[in-house]
């Protein structure tokens, strides 16, 4: 699983490479949403801290070993920062979405089984889901 998360970073990194724009950074998402979600928050983070690398790695590619403007470093520093945020984000919510899917689940469970009171703790429990 770490291998196909690290392949999906890379590509989206040669996508960046090859187009040479800061704007196919939002790409990074794709790769970073869908192993959170799916897989859980260990393999969001491994795919976050790959993200940042591929976006600064592919970016000294793009820069062909010239000196950057300090304009240049300003976009790439804001531009991680915004990846790493918004990435670290969707990590996080996709850990709360899926624990709280894991706990109704459960509920669901106990209510099939005849625990009728079992919707009242969820209440409880889950908070409001709204």
């Amino acid at each position: 699983k770490y291998v196909v998360a690290a392949t999906d970073v890379a590509l989206v990194t040669g996508a960046y490479i090859l187009s040479g724009s800061l704007g196919v950074v939002t790409l990074y998402m794709v790769p970073v949403t869908t192993h959170a979600f799916q897989r859980g928050g260990a393999l969001g983070h491994f795919v976050v801290i790959l993200a940042v690398i591929g976006l600064v790695g592919g970016t000294f590619l793009v820069w062909d070993g010239r000196v950057p403007t300090s304009a240049e470093l300003v976009w790439l520093i804001v531009s991680a920062g915004i990846l790493l945020v918004t990435a670290l984000l969707a990590v996080r919510m996709s850990s709360d979405l899926r624990s709280r899917i894991r706990a109704t689940r459960e509920c669901l469970l106990l209510v099939e089984r005849g625990d009728h009171l079992a919707p009242e703790t969820a209440d409880r429990s889950l908070g409001a889901l709204a």
